[in-house]
C-alpha cells in the first residue's frame, strides 16, 4: 500500500487502498479493533491483509477528523461574525465618546494666529500633537479643572485604536475561516495542508476569546464657566499672565 496515501486522507484511493476498503466491509466493524494486535502477530495470517485494515481505520479516522474540522469551521466562522459585529458596535461607541471629549476641549489662538486644541495634564498644558506651549500663554488652571484631561484623551484614543486592529483581526480571520471551509469541501487535502487548517482554527478560536480593549477611564466633561467649543482665548503678550 501506498504510504502516502494513508496519511494524505483526502487523496483518491489508490487500487490497493480500495482493496483494504473492501476488506473492512468483509470482515466488519467488530473485526477491526483487533487488526493491530493480529498485523503484530498475525498467526501465519496474510500481514498485509492486516495491515490494509488497519490503514483503512487510519483512512476512516482522518476523514473523521475532517469532517469535525469543518464543522469546527462552521462555528468559527458564526463566531467571528457576532464578534465583529459586537467590535463594530463598540467602535461606534468609542468613536461617539471621543468625538464628544474633543469637542469639549478648550481652544485657544496662538500668536501665529493658529487655533490649537490646549489639554491639561496635570499641572502642565498640551497641544494636541502632545507638546507643550509657552507656560507665559495659558495655566493649567485656565484649560480645565481635571488633571487627568490629557490622559482620559489618549486613553480614549487607544480605545478606538484597538478596536479598529480588532476588527481587522476578526476581518481577516473571517476571511480564511471560510477559505479553509471552502478547502475542505474542495478535497483532495494533504496532512501538511492539514496541519495548517489545525493551526487556523485554533488561532481563529484564541481571537474570538481574547478579551476586547476596556477603557475604565471617563472622559471629561466641558471645563466649567461656558461652551469651549466655540471658546477662542486670544494669546496674551509674551511674559503676561492670563
Amino acid at each position: 500500500m501506498s504510504f502516502l496515501n494513508v496519511f494524505n486522507i483526502m487523496a483518491v484511493p489508490d487500487p490497493e487502498l480500495r482493496r483494504a476498503l473492501n476488506y473492512l466491509a468483509q470482515i466488519g466493524s467488530g473485526s477491526v479493533i483487533s487488526a493491530f494486535t493480529k498485523a503484530a502477530d498475525p498467526d501465519g495470517k496474510d500481514k498485509a491483509e492486516w495491515a490494509d485494515g488497519i490503514a483503512m481505520m487510519v483512512q476512516m479516522a482522518a476523514e473523521e477528523e475532517v469532517r469535525r474540522l469543518r464543522e469546527r469551521f462552521d462555528e468559527l466562522e458564526r463566531q467571528l461574525i457576532e464578534a465583529l459585529q459586537e467590535n463594530e458596535e463598540r467602535l461606534r461607541e468609542a468613536r461617539e465618546e471621543l468625538q464628544e471629549f474633543e469637542a469639549s476641549v478648550l481652544t485657544i489662538t496662538v500668536p501665529d494666529g493658529t487655533v490649537r486644541k490646549v489639554y491639561r495634564d496635570g499641572d502642565r498644558v498640551r497641544f494636541e500633537d502632545g507638546t507643550f506651549p509657552d507656560p507665559a500663554l495659558i495655566d493649567a488652571d485656565q484649560v480645565s479643572d481635571n488633571e487627568q484631561q490629557w490622559a482620559q484623551r489618549e486613553a480614549a484614543r487607544d480605545t478606538v485604536d484597538d478596536l479598529e486592529r480588532r476588527g481587522e483581526t476578526l476581518r481577516d480571520r473571517l476571511d480564511r475561516v471560510q477559505g479553509a471551509a471552502e478547502r475542505l469541501d474542495e478535497g483532495p487535502i494533504s496532512q501538511d495542508e492539514l496541519e495548517e487548517l489545525r493551526a487556523l482554527a485554533a488561532d481563529a478560536s484564541a481571537i474570538v476569546t481574547e478579551a476586547p480593549h476596556s477603557n475604565e477611564t471617563e472622559p471629561a466633561g466641558p471645563p466649567d464657566g461656558g461652551d469651549p467649543v466655540n471658546s477662542f482665548v486670544s494669546a496674551p503678550a509674551p511674559g503676561s499672565a492670563r
